[in-house]
């Protein structure tokens, strides 16, 4: 996208709950991405470059999320936050802008919320994860690729702090970019109602199926259910490695009992490559890199 919005490319004024994902903001007068006065925003996988001022720009705009990006070559800063706070900025790289990152009079979180399984020199690390900043000179235990990717001395943002500072770009850690896709057939055969719920994403991603009843939290955009709580109110149904193609299946069976018609509501998380399983205790403390959207069947016919 380029020169949309009076020189912005994608710009939001007074917008909440809203998704940018997978663009390419270049070459724009002003900022790749700007957000004023917008708050609960998702930001993700998106490159911002050679734009004449900011890659990505939040002006009090607070509870973003900003993650899997790439701001380079900006005439002005990677990401720059004015009066806005309690984002969450992780996963993302800043490189080759004249300031990479900057904040004023703001308090954010520059590191994953939770603890990510990656990958990194050919070894599987569980840790927080922050952002990959070009002129961060820190050094990262045992010297060049002997660590585990995340430096051993805090990158300072103005009055905010990296705690967790990459050593090579973002996706060096979590491989394959991409989107989670859930999508559920529903056969009938004699006695059972049949459901077959297919997940398509970047492959050998681990994930986390949910299923809901209605007694589990969801939140809602208009009519539309786009997230569960993904939590133990919610029941953990299956969990499992996407395969070789980025796929796999999940098979479940009511019996028709002749009991009245149920909603239910599927959906999945990816939490990234090298996990085998998870405990639930364990679920609540993992950051998920891909969430899928949310899916409701109604069962029996």
């Amino acid at each position: 996208m380029s020169g949309m919005f009076e020189g912005e490319g994608i710009c939001l004024y007074t917008a909440n709950y809203c998704n940018i994902a997978n663009n390419t903001c270049s070459n724009n007068n002003i900022d790749g991405i700007s957000l004023y006065h917008s708050n609960n925003n998702s930001i993700s996988k998106n490159t911002c470059s050679y734009n004449g001022d900011c890659g990505i720009y939040l002006s009090q705009s607070n509870k973003n999320s900003i993650s899997m990006n790439t701001c380079s070559n900006n005439d002005g800063r990677g990401i720059r936050l004015w009066d806005s706070n309690s984002s969450k900025i992780y996963l993302s790289n800043f490189i080759n802008n004249v300031y990479n990152v900057s904040s004023s009079g703001s308090i954010n979180t520059w590191n994953s919320m939770g603890r990510i399984r990656y990958n990194y020199t050919g070894k599987t690390y569980t840790n927080y994860l922050g952002n990959y900043v070009g002129d961060y000179n820190g050094k990262d235990a045992g010297g060049g690729d002997g660590g585990d990717g995340i430096g051993d001395t805090h990158y300072q943002i103005d009055g905010d702090w990296d705690k967790y500072p990459l050593m090579k770009p973002w996706e060096e850690y979590v491989g394959e970019i991409g989107s989670l896709i859930l999508t559920v057939s529903k056969t009938q055969t004699k006695g059972f109602i049949n459901l077959t719920i297919k997940l398509e994403g970047p492959k050998k991603h681990f994930f986390v199926l949910f299923m809901a009843n209605g007694k589990g939290k969801s939140y809602y955009k208009g009519s539309k259910c786009v997230q569960l709580d993904l939590d133990p109110q919610n029941r953990q149904l299956s969990e499992g490695q996407l395969g070789e193609d980025g796929t796999a299946k999940v098979d479940i069976h009511f019996r028709r009992d002749g009991s009245s018609p149920k909603e239910y509501w599927f959906q999945a998380i990816s939490a990234g490559v090298g996990l085998t399983e998870v405990s639930e205790s364990d679920l609540a403390d993992l950051q998920h890199l891909f969430i899928s959207n949310c899916e409701k069947v109604t069962v029996p016919y």
